[in-house]
């Protein structure tokens, strides 16, 4: 795109705005919190998405060359990148340049992906139109989908972490990607997390259409919701038993409403049964010989009962019928 066209001259960069920037990622760092950094996106008013590959790589080179140094940068190439395609502001043929580029310039070898578009009428059904994972330069899968019961699988195919940068945001917008409710953003996150993936929390709610309120998702701020106080809880519960991540269990068989998990050491079960309210239930998936001490947990108000039984895999044992449980087994043999 010519630069006289947009009022910016895409060769000269303004220091006082990546100083800002800066100070930005050393407040998310002080905060213990990553930041992962989108370098184009199709929501451009400002012609940078068309600069072409020239001043593609001019812009890359300055930008790692700047924030390599902060160990809490991530790299993600694009938010919605095969939608920049079809808006014809970057063909898909761009991107494998632009991911090089960042990683060779990068002498840290931060963590790098790219980010899809998903539609649920066009996109349910399929992985075509994300960018090729196997690419030995992408360090995890960043992707925006609702299939929460394909980790195990996906993992088995990249064998690289799978991390859900949307899986809808609790909120009240006209949206669908941003009206999920506080239970339905917890329970997508017991889903993705037990089943050995990662998942990102939003929120988009407005006091009114058109609202000048800031929005947490795109402005930080207030957080208003209900989700982030149980997911917290979520990683309490993996961080005291054990669960440094998540090897996926219960994957082949007719368990297909829970997601269960095992922690490295063995030594815990975690299973998560969601809005589904059985009374009994057996566990055939659990290693043999095995005996566990069982917990019930109630995700949305953060309690945990001990159940007085022993859980193997030949037993069947009761549990109250109530939603949004799960049960953390903790090994005795």
């Amino acid at each position: 795109m010519d630069p006289q066209k947009t009022g910016f001259d895409y060769s000269t960069f303004n220091p006082s705005y990546f100083q800002h920037l800066e100070q930005r990622i050393k407040d998310l760092d002080a905060l213990g919190i990553q930041a992962d950094l989108i370098l184009f996106h199709p929501y451009d008013s400002w012609g940078f998405a068309r600069m072409g590959q020239a001043m593609d790589k001019h812009y890359i080179q300055y930008i790692v060359a700047r924030l390599a140094s902060y160990k809490n940068i991530w790299w993600s190439l694009a938010n919605e990148y095969d939608l920049m395609a079809q808006l014809g502001q970057k063909p898909l043929s761009a991107w494998d340049f632009i991911g090089k580029t960042v990683h060779q310039e990068d002498p840290s070898g931060h963590l790098l992906s790219i980010h899809n578009f998903y539609d649920p009428p066009v996109h349910k059904g399929t992985t075509k139109n994300w960018f090729d994972y196997t690419k030995p330069w992408i360090t995890h899968l960043s992707i925006q989908s609702d299939n929460v019961f394909f980790v195990p699988k996906w993992l088995d195919d990249f064998q690289k972490p799978i991390i859900f940068d949307e899986c809808r945001y609790e909120g009240n917008i006209e949206f669908g990607w941003g009206d999920n409710s506080a239970k339905g953003m917890v329970d997508s996150f017991y889903r993705i997390v037990l089943r050995g993936g990662y998942a990102t929390h939003g929120e988009t709610y407005i006091d009114k259409p058109n609202t000048t309120r800031p929005i947490w998702w795109a402005h930080g701020g207030i957080l208003r919701g209900e989700s982030q106080k149980r997911i917290t809880y979520l990683k309490q519960l993996l961080a005291t038993n054990g669960f440094n991540y998540v090897n996926p269990m219960a994957v082949q068989g007719p368990h297909w409403e829970l997601a269960v998990g095992e922690s490295p050491d063995k030594q815990h079960v975690f299973a998560y049964i969601g809005d589904n309210q059985p009374e009994f239930e057996i566990f055939d998936f659990l290693p043999k010989d095995n005996i566990y001490s069982a917990q019930v947990i109630d995700t949305w108000n953060m309690t945990s009962t001990k159940l007085n039984e022993r859980i193997d895999k030949n037993h069947y044992f009761h549990i109250p019928r109530k939603p949004y449980q799960a049960i953390l087994l903790t090994k005795i043999n």
